[in-house]
């Protein structure tokens, strides 16, 4: 565990480990590892360093992600899961990515060659 200068306003030590995640989860296991890795990966994305109100987010949104990751393994392997608990989960993952600013967004289809050249042919002429 890591001790971190306080900020200015800021009452009492903040306390974190290293990475700002979760101490108490088990990297050692593959949810553990995943967890780490999606946390990582989210703070990444982030344009920047988060805050602990995104850092909430964030670990949140990675227990999700490794809940549908897992609710996805048993559907493949054929066993039941409960769809309206995972629906709600995907839900809930999506809001929270929405809430840090990651969203999905779709990317627009590239024109097509001959449409593309047409177009160059038409601005040089």
């Amino acid at each position: 565990m890591t001790v971190i200068a306080h900020k200015a306003g800021h009452i009492g030590p903040r306390i974190a480990s290293d990475t700002g995640l979760n101490t108490q989860i088990n990297g050692r296991t593959r949810a553990g590892r995943r967890y780490h890795d999606l946390s990582s990966q989210l703070i990444a994305d982030l344009a920047t360093p988060p805050s602990e109100a995104q850092m909430s987010l964030i670990r949140r949104a990675a227990t999700l992600s490794v809940w549908c990751e897992s609710a996805d393994a048993e559907m493949a392997k054929g066993r039941t899961i409960d769809i309206g608990l995972y629906t709600t989960t995907a839900n809930t993952l999506r809001r929270l990515l929405t809430d840090l600013g990651l969203s999905v967004t779709t990317r627009q289809k590239p024109p097509p060659a001959a449409s593309y050249f047409q177009t160059r042919k038409e601005a040089s002429a």
